[in-house]
């Protein structure tokens, strides 16, 4: 991730956030992150995910894995899912795949002429 999407939490940023800024305690890039981390854990529910977070040695490792960034509950995750509006998680892809067609990382994928 790092390599290939180096301005990836930028490009998150850019996205809105219509919460209360007094009552924000994750920022976007942050609950985007998780919703990743559900993923890619394979976890079976945001209440798995939940559990998990209490764990010393989970909370250790996945800290360090988003850079000291908090990991929000489930729960936070899908709220801000749900009021995120979906271009502009489209417009997060659509830069994506151009930053890897410019890359010229796609390139072995081609079909010939």
């Amino acid at each position: 991730m790092r390599h290939s999407f180096q301005d990836l939490f930028r490009w998150i940023d850019q996205i809105p956030d219509e919460r209360d800024p007094n009552r924000i305690r994750y920022r976007v890039r942050e609950l985007m992150g998780t919703g990743r981390l559900i993923l890619l854990l394979k976890l079976e529910s945001r209440r798995q995910l939940n559990e998990e977070r209490g764990r010393g040695p989970f909370e250790a490792n996945a800290s360090g894995f988003f850079h000291g960034w908090g990991i929000a509950p489930g729960d936070s995750v899908n709220y801000v899912l749900r009021q995120v509006e979906v271009k502009h998680l489209h417009q997060v892809r659509v830069k994506m795949v151009r930053h890897l067609i410019r890359q010229k990382v796609l390139d072995p994928f081609r079909v010939p002429g």
